[in-house]
């Protein structure tokens, strides 16, 4: 009986979306342990970060569908409620601060906030209204949040442009419902049209993908 278990254990496949999981929760976790986790789970989370990259690459794309459908109600029980699970955005905003009005572009988006491009920069702390048009299906042309810079960035990291992390303050459930709607739509496009042929072979064989 033992071996039999062994045996399913080992021949279980995954797919897609099933790595995409681990990685939230992982992401997750690593956030959770200030940015580190134990050698184990960092690896995997590195592993897995890569899964994630090449999936959000542009380049990785094919105009048909390469890859399975994933229903949105599975894709939502797996990684709607990771608010550190970011999408790559291009959403042109209006930002308020302190009565002065700029424009400042989205670049990745997630539940619970976004970064924007902007050579002007905020002190992490100010507090923001973000006015974006609607990201989702709702009825509302434009929504407002009320949100806080938590982190900036000068430009010098070669991995980060020039701007601003901003984190929203969640009061509002339509504007939740609007940035549910944008993240799971982005993922449930890029999981059916990635270009399966970009992964590894011995990745694909190694994590018994069906795909």
């Amino acid at each position: 009986m033992r071996e039999e278990a062994t045996l399913t254990t080992r021949t279980k496949t995954k797919t897609l979306l099933d790595l995409l999981g681990e990685f939230a929760r992982l992401n997750d976790e690593k956030a959770g342990f200030g940015g580190t986790l134990p050698p184990e789970k960092e690896a995997r989370w590195s592993e897995l970060k890569g899964l994630y990259d090449l999936l959000m690459a542009e380049a990785s794309l094919h105009d048909r569908m390469t890859s399975r459908r994933f229903e949105r109600s599975d894709i939502q029980e797996q990684l709607g409620s990771h608010d550190r699970l970011r999408v790559p955005a291009e959403l042109d905003m209006i930002v308020r601060h302190e009565g002065n009005y700029l424009s400042m572009k989205a670049v990745n988006i997630s539940r619970g906030g976004l970064f924007v491009t902007s050579d002007e920069l905020y002190p992490v702390g100010s507090r923001l209204t973000v006015m974006i048009a609607n990201t989702g299906r709702g009825h509302e042309a434009v929504f407002e949040a009320e949100s806080e810079v938590v982190w900036v960035s000068d430009g010098r990291d070669a991995g980060f442009p020039r701007g601003m992390g901003i984190r929203f303050d969640g009061s509002r459930e339509s504007i939740q419902r609007q940035l549910d709607r944008f993240v799971i739509d982005t993922l449930e496009k890029r999981l059916q049209c990635i270009d399966t042929s970009l992964l590894p072979p011995d990745f694909i064989e190694k994590e018994n993908l069906d795909l």
